[in-house]
């Protein structure tokens, strides 16, 4: 089983196991997509990756796009509620689409301190 060979258990918790085949049946070296879905929140889209791009180590560790967004990161920090009063309009690109390791520059609306 590839995903332990690798110490990615991790995945199969993530393992969309209604559109993959079974992990005993796809090599480490394979170049096919497996999706996977959201541990933390199921009505985030799947996403994919290959594994062959896990074994060898391009991501650190599979996560979530949308928990790993900019986006969720304002949440997080604002509340869902403050969304509005932190990204601007001025963004002409979705805030859950952008990696918090992008380097894209983003524009945010300026805090005033109480």
């Amino acid at each position: 089983m590839w995903c332990k060979e690798t110490g990615n258990e991790y995945i199969l918790d993530m393992w969309d196991y209604s559109n993959n085949k079974s992990y005993f049946d796809i090599s480490k070296k394979s170049g096919k997509k497996i999706i996977f879905l959201c541990k933390k929140n199921p009505s985030h889209p799947s996403f994919s990756a290959t594994p062959a791009d896990i074994a060898s180590g391009k991501y650190k560790k599979i996560k979530c796009p949308v928990c790993n967004s900019v986006g969720q990161y304002i949440e997080d920090t604002f509340g869902k509620e403050n969304f509005k009063n932190v990204w601007s309009d001025n963004n002409e690109v979705d805030a859950y689409k952008i990696s918090l390791s992008s380097d894209k520059y983003i524009w945010i609306k300026c805090q005033e301190k109480n």
